[in-house]
């Protein structure tokens, strides 16, 4: 249902129907496509298919697009306007003021898009950041969204409803600041933490991914599908997920993809198909090459797999910043091509004709004007590209309703916002130890607090430091003053209030090997109750283009944990990370061999993966240490031992196969003496509150391949009380008995549910169709692939982990 506003506008633009058919809001979607399309001239078409940088200031714009209109611009692209410097009022009555000026000066009234990273806030206002480091001149800013926990977190929650909400809540405040479109969400499948850009992906399997797909799609945009309108205009965007295709399969950024086609397919793909079977409307192609086709100009990537297999054929397909140019640099584009054209005319004519509709930069595209004039442009694929940028449009109301409603900007920021963010950080920690039961933190009066480590807080009580910007991560707005509650924000506030004592000592850096200061943090262990250390990395280690080799936390960290264990009090290490680490990788490690400076039994120590927390981190971890919220996170991104074990068994997908185990079904050891075996599985997460599973069954125990599964497992209260919100994530993982085509995987993951544990005893059902059951096989003389579930006798697996399955049963599936 549209908004309101757009209905009453029905009857203003019926008098302009005639002689602008297009602005006859009660057409579908498609119609008023057609009939704009078919008025535009080549110019037009082209200018629509660029999407402006945060290099064009408004006045350039006008300047440039008056007559002709313009497709998109980056949010930012309004930062120009210095005398806005960060107030959102004035900026989002700047872009209206933009708007109205392209609308009411171009030939055929085209409005523009403007478009925001709508990943986990509304990226809207920072001069730097996206990819990390700190952004200048946050010291002096006021709020201008709310900063939600990073992907990464919000996949810990295992709760599709948690970040549907949450991508609504996103939409609603990009919407009122003056956006139509969100670069979100990222739904590749990222297995490799040495990738920085890990902490941007909800997860390193495909199920999981793919749940998560459809919830934000549908919390963001509503998933009507490209040819649909959105359902309403004020609280809606158009949603380009990122980044096609098999992005972040490697270990570095933009690394190429060389991957089979089941598993493309199988893993990768997964989440694409069900982002665009849920109504997805667009996506945006990835850095990389995938077996050696740059997705930029792979016709088979963009053209055959993602509009005619997978269905989206309607949908916009833009580049990423500047990959069209950068054809050239891989080699498959020549600039010398086209002599006497401009040098990017190559690259863009192949991404044109691959099925890549709008250029994020505007620089390449706009060597197809001279290029048509030569005759060199392909009329069809024009066509396509600037009638899908026109389709996002359209469907966002934008020719219906141009302007924001500034009354709107309210809605920014607003409490219930800042009391989501909280929830959505103590419902996804995840507790990854609790040796000797260290937490929950005891209750009383007058306890005293060693707060440590390099992301505790601000020195001095600051409002605003470094360690904001690594609460919060990549692609966030201006942090204003106050606004990130670190943990030592959280814990003197507590103490203030219960007569306690906080002892803060930073310890060590990130980034630095000095280890003067450690003396001094642990003389406040010494003399305190509970010792709290916040470590991880910083937007300068770990986002775009920042990757690692290594997996140990950086710097002197691990000295400081060192040291401050050997004094035997109660510590809980909170990891603020982008990606996952190690407390001393290999057997030669001085921490000890494989991570046992955190594993040994007779120590006193907690360990909390926090992620990015986003703004509210600080109140929600503490909610979980003092147990006013059990922890219930479970880990969508496992642990490896090291960096030498991953694409093994550190998610399920990448289980070796069965006839690599050893005969008592345990991975062979390396030489190393290291397991294979993750140090904490994926799915992985402890409570204050423990649950048998005591039986489990399946709804029948035949089934055919067009049917749904319904396993129910039992739990009973094992530990611990039903205080503090428990809760269970039931994890059902298959394994095919026997295949007739190729060796599958040992443990996939099919399908979970987290439910609240209400009582002693409790069912949980999960349900998944039996087509999920099925993988891909290839035929590599035909050259051909296809989708089969194979007849006959699939293991099914209740789970609290991958690693932790006591039950299972065995269904049948008949041909």
């Amino acid at each position: 249902m549209r908004s309101a506003v757009a209905v009453l506008l029905l009857a203003a633009t019926a008098v302009s129907a005639d002689s602008r058919p297009w602005m006859n809001a009660m057409d579908p979607v498609n119609t008023r496509v057609n009939a704009l399309l078919a008025q535009m001239t080549s110019e037009e078409k082209i200018n629509q298919i660029l999407h402006l940088w945060t290099t064009f200031t408004d006045k350039a714009i006008i300047a440039t697009y008056a007559n002709t209109s313009v497709g998109a611009a980056y949010i930012q692209a309004i930062s120009a306007n210095t005398t806005c410097n960060m107030d959102l009022v004035c900026r989002t009555q700047a872009r209206n003021n933009l708007q109205q000026s392209i609308v009411s000066s171009s030939r055929l009234g085209i409005p523009m898009t403007f478009v925001a990273e709508t990943l986990h806030s509304v990226f809207s206002s920072a001069k730097r950041g996206a990819r990390g480091g700190r952004r200048v001149g946050a010291e002096n800013a006021k709020p201008v969204s709310t900063i939600f926990p990073m992907p990464n977190l919000q996949g810990a929650s295992w709760n599709t409803s948690l970040v549907e909400q949450i991508a609504a809540t996103v939409a609603l405040e990009t919407r009122a600041a003056g956006c139509d479109r969100g670069f979100s969400p990222e739904i590749q499948v990222t297995v490799d933490p040495r990738f920085g850009r890990m902490q941007e992906n909800f997860g390193a399997d495909p199920t999981l991914v793919a749940a998560f797909a459809v919830a934000a799609l549908h919390g963001l945009s509503d998933g009507g599908g490209p040819s649909a309108y959105l359902e309403n205009f004020e609280t809606k965007i158009i949603s380009e997920a990122k980044h096609f295709a098999a992005y972040g399969f490697g270990d570095h950024d933009g690394a190429p993809a060389d991957v089979s086609i089941p598993l493309l397919y199988d893993v990768y793909l997964r989440p694409w198909a069900a982002y665009v079977k849920a109504g997805g409307r667009g996506a945006m192609a990835a850095h990389n090459s995938v077996n050696n086709q740059p997705c930029h100009s792979s016709k088979w990537l963009l053209t055959s797999v993602f509009r005619e297999e997978l269905g989206c054929r309607e949908c916009l397909i833009g580049s990423d910043f500047d990959d069209i140019v950068n054809l050239q640099n891989v080699g498959t584009a020549n600039v010398t091509k086209y002599p006497g054209l401009p040098g990017p005319t190559d690259a863009s004519l192949q991404a044109l004709s691959a099925g890549l509709d709008q250029d994020l930069g505007g620089y390449s595209y706009t060597s197809l004007t001279p290029a048509y004039a030569a005759k060199l442009v392909n009329e069809t694929d024009l066509d396509r590209a600037t009638a899908n940028v026109l389709r996002t449009k359209f469907a966002a109301g934008l020719f219906d309703q141009p302007l924001t409603n500034m009354s709107h900007l309210a809605r920014v920021h607003a409490q219930e916002h800042i009391d989501l963010a909280r929830f959505a950080v103590a419902n996804s920690v995840v507790l990854l130890q609790n040796t000797n039961n260290v937490l929950p933190i005891g209750p009383g009066r007058g306890l005293k607090f060693a707060v440590i480590g390099p992301n505790a807080g601000c020195p001095g009580n600051a409002s605003y430091c470094s360690v904001s910007e690594n609460m919060v991560g990549a692609y966030s707005p201006f942090v204003g003053p106050g606004q990130v509650v670190t943990v030592l924000d959280a814990i003197t506030e507590y103490a203030a209030k219960t007569g306690g004592e906080v002892l803060y000592q930073e310890g060590v850096d990130i980034n630095t090997d000095d280890v003067s200061r450690i003396p001094a943090a642990v003389q406040a262990a010494q003399q305190s109750d509970y010792v709290i250390a916040v470590m991880g990395d910083d937007t300068t280690t770990c986002g775009e283009g920042l990757d690692r080799v290594e997996l140990d936390l950086p710097g002197s960290q691990l000295d400081l944990i060192q040291q401050v264990l050997a004094t035997g009090k109660p510590m809980v290490i909170v990891l603020v990370s982008g990606r996952t680490a190690t407390f001393g990788e290999g057997k030669n490690s001085k921490y000890g061999p494989w991570n046992s400076l955190v594993l040994n039994p007779a120590s006193k120590l907690a360990i909390v993966e926090a992620w990015r927390p986003g703004e509210q981190g600080g109140p929600g971890i503490l909610d979980v240490l003092l147990g006013n919220q059990q922890p219930v996170g479970r880990l969508a991104q496992p642990f490896p031992q090291g960096s030498a074990f991953l694409h093994t068994y550190t998610t399920p997908w990448f289980h070796l196969r069965q006839e690599d185990y050893m005969p008592n079904g345990v991975p062979r050891p390396s030489i190393d003496g290291g397991e294979y075996l993750p140090l904490w599985c994926f799915g992985h997460g402890l409570g204050y509150t423990a649950f048998n599973m005591t039986r489990v069954a399946a709804n029948a125990t035949m089934f055919s391949p067009n049917d749904s599964i319904r396993v129910t497992a039992s739990y009973s209260l094992f530990a611990g009380a039903l205080t503090g919100g428990p809760a269970e994530t039931l994890q059902v993982y298959f394994a095919q008995l026997a295949t007739s085509a190729q060796a599958r995987n040992t443990r996939n993951l099919a399908g979970f549910a987290k439910e609240w544990m209400l009582s002693n005893t409790q069912d949980i059902t999960v349900t998944f169709p039996v087509h999920d059951l099925g993988y891909t096989t290839w035929d590599a003389i035909a050259g051909t692939h296809q989708h089969v579930v194979e007849p006959g006798q699939y293991l099914l697996l209740a789970c609290f982990s991958s690693c932790n399955c006591p039950l299972n049963t065995t269904v049948t599936i008949t041909a």
